[in-house]
């Protein structure tokens, strides 16, 4: 591949990722972690794609220890990608691998030194907290990611994490975050509404309860609309 560099057109960020992800499928690891150092010699900054197809290939094989070392690897040496973007794809990429421990406290320990995930990392966390049916954790876990400024959460995770609350009967953390949510302005997704505004009317948030009604009702006419 270098030595097209000598012609008209030598290899991208694009050609060496593609070429990394070939031998992380073919489970040729080092090979790829070498395609790595190549582009940095010959001056191709990765980009996140890069840096997630390479993290991809060793969280899916176990070497967790070893994407990690990746990572520190990267971080402030100006390769480009930004210790946010690089944390944020490990803990997305633990994710997808099953490791739900290592994401958690690698997501912990980014907002512990201030480094605030991004959307993906944000959310891909939250909804797997709310797939673990672990409503109280995504309750406390929204306030110390609103303190931290790195409130990056979608409406659906929203949803979920309120209508969760609600079914478990934990009401007063519920009532705070429907109150939150009407006050921000967040979409109800229809699917969770009706649960959520039954619950509020039976512990007397009746005007919570329709103010979450009305926005569930707009936001169903928008839905209409756009389709």
């Amino acid at each position: 591949m270098e030595e097209e560099r000598g012609g008209r057109c030598g290899p991208n960020v694009v050609s060496y990722t593609c070429l990394m992800r070939c031998l992380c499928e073919s489970g040729r690891l080092e090979e790829a972690l070498g395609v790595l150092d190549r582009m940095g010699l010959n001056g191709v900054e990765p980009n996140r794609v890069t840096l997630r197809t390479l993290l991809k290939g060793f969280c899916d094989k176990g070497r967790v220890d070893e994407a990690y070392r990746i990572v520190e690897s990267m971080v402030g040496k100006e390769r480009g990608i930004s210790s946010r973007e690089c944390y944020s794809v490990l803990v997305v990429c633990l994710l997808r691998a099953g490791d739900w421990e290592g994401a958690q406290g690698l997501f912990g320990r980014m907002l512990e030194r201030g480094v605030r995930p991004d959307g993906v990392a944000c959310n891909s966390v939250m909804r797997e907290i709310c797939k673990r049916r672990c409503f109280l954790d995504g309750y406390n876990w929204i306030g110390v990611l609103e303190e931290k400024g790195a409130s990056f959460v979608d409406s659906d995770v929203y949803s979920c994490l309120l209508a969760g609350l609600c079914e478990e009967g934990h009401m007063v953390e519920a009532v705070k975050l429907g109150r939150k949510i009407v006050e921000n302005g967040v979409r109800i997704e229809d699917a969770c509404g009706d649960c959520i505004v039954e619950a509020m009317e039976k512990v007397g948030e009746c005007h919570l309860a329709s103010e979450i009604l009305r926005m569930k009702e707009e936001n169903k006419s928008e839905l209409i609309e756009e389709n």
